[in-house]
């Protein structure tokens, strides 16, 4: 287990005793990664640390694929949603979008499909919220033609 992921780990611990000063603590300490977006994440949802889902959406590491971004911005975006903040919510939204469709793009296949199923899941979510316009456009988006097919049928 690495650094990142025992970091991870031990904020978990902490969020199960809960202890979320030392969570929050720990996962702030954290070097920029996806394992730090996601200690943010959990602590802020399962406490009343609201404020740190903004830390959590720009904690990623340089190197994370687009489709890790997009899929961790989607999540945040939700639980901004369910706190009543519907303008963040969409901000983070347009930019899960942008980075899914540009991963799409991406040279490496897997990262393709990653990149649509991420698209498909926002597109979901987007429908859930009330956009279903939206959802439509984003799901009809989806540069796989067999993940587009799905996300529409998913939403209408």
């Amino acid at each position: 287990m690495g650094s990142e992921e025992a970091a991870l780990a031990e904020v978990r611990k902490s969020i199960a005793a809960g202890d979320f000063s030392r969570a929050e603590d720990l996962a702030l300490h954290m070097p920029p990664s996806w394992e730090k977006s996601k200690a943010l994440l959990e602590t802020a949802e399962r406490s009343d640390r609201i404020g740190l889902l903004d830390e959590a959406a720009e904690a990623l590491a340089a190197d994370a694929l687009d489709w890790q971004r997009a899929e961790l911005w989607n999540t945040i975006a939700k639980l901004w949603l369910r706190v009543g903040r519907r303008e963040r919510a969409t901000q983070l939204w347009n930019r899960a979008i942008f980075t899914a469709q540009r991963g799409e793009q991406d040279p490496n296949v897997q990262n393709q499909v990653d990149s649509s199923k991420v698209l498909g899941e926002i597109a979901v979510d987007l429908a859930q919220a009330g956009e279903s316009s939206r959802a439509l456009d984003v799901a009809e988006s989806i540069a796989i033609p067999y993940i587009r097919t799905r996300t529409v049928r998913a939403i209408s």
